[in-house]
């Protein structure tokens, strides 16, 4: 998964915008020979709009001989300063690029984060999401027996461990699909417009794909597999029992032996409680739909 690059500041939603930032979100993410060309003229045009008041208001008349030396002066002065200006943009940029990345990204797996999978899990939950997402399915996926990994062959390998899974897990999905690192050696993975079958085949492909890699089977002293719990919701739910479900159908792929995906419905987690708290909330967003 790849995360984007923040996008330029929006006007604000009162209506009131500097002059600065206008200009600001014009030329950000421009050529620094746009930006400079851009400066330029705003400074050569207020230079000659300068020159022509100041020349009508002293003599009563345009002198286009002080026009044209104030837009030649202007143009010498002006040009290193905008390239300046142009390279500073540039690095704020670049800058507001690498802090939003290094809040969404996950620094050991290059996977999206906790915080960031939730995000995107309430993005494509919200009633006015452009496209649909139902059935939605989930996955939790751990890292079987990574404590043992760690002890036994180091922490360094166990950091090398949850990369190559990292890898694997992602090239396994689809374009639609997310995966982020949930926390430790766990991972979570939101499928949208996906049921149960398609879900549990895409496991069993990531399964397979994890225990049969070369690279992860050279690594540490024991072999290197995950269990999967896999969820699937087919109405509008908040993404919590989706997870919840997810969850325990892992402990269930555990329990029964590690190396293994087992599904659990969504309906079937939830206690009396939770089920009717899945109901009021399934009612309310289909009224915020309509």
């Amino acid at each position: 998964m790849t995360l984007s690059s923040p996008a330029p500041a929006r006007r604000p939603a009162d209506g009131f915008e500097p002059a600065g930032s206008i200009l600001y979100r014009a030329t950000v993410g421009r050529s620094l020979a746009t930006v400079v060309a851009v400066w330029t003229l705003i400074a050569i045009s207020m230079s000659v709009l300068a020159t022509a008041a100041v020349t009508y208001a002293v003599r009563g008349a345009f002198d286009w001989r002080d026009l044209a030396v104030a837009a030649a002066v202007s143009g010498l002065v002006t040009v290193p300063i905008a390239y300046r200006i142009g390279k500073l943009m540039r690095e704020l940029n670049r800058s507001r690029a690498a802090l939003q990345l290094l809040a969404q990204q996950d620094a050991l797996t290059g996977l999206a984060n906790r915080g960031y999978f939730f995000q995107r899990a309430e993005q494509l939950l919200r009633v006015n999401a452009p496209r649909p997402v139902w059935p939605l399915s989930a996955l939790m996926i751990d890292v079987d027996h990574f404590k043992s990994i760690n002890d036994e062959s180091g922490h360094a390998v166990g950091d090398a461990v949850l990369g190559g899974v990292a890898r694997i897990l992602a090239q396994n999905l689809r374009t639609e699909d997310f995966v982020a690192r949930y926390g430790g050696e766990e991972f979570a993975a939101l499928l949208p417009r996906t049921d149960r079958t398609t879900a549990m085949a895409i496991a069993e492909r990531m399964r397979l794909a994890i225990a049969e890699d070369a690279g992860l089977r050279g690594l540490a002293r024991r072999p290197v597999t995950i269990s999967i719990g896999v969820a699937e919701s087919g109405d509008v739910v908040p993404v919590d029992p989706v997870l919840l479900a997810a969850d325990r159908a892992l402990y269930t792929a555990k329990a029964n032996g590690r190396n293994r995906s087992s599904f659990l419905d969504v309906a079937a987690a939830l206690s009396t409680t939770g089920r009717m708290r899945l109901l009021k909330a399934q009612a309310m967003s289909r009224g915020d739909a309509a």
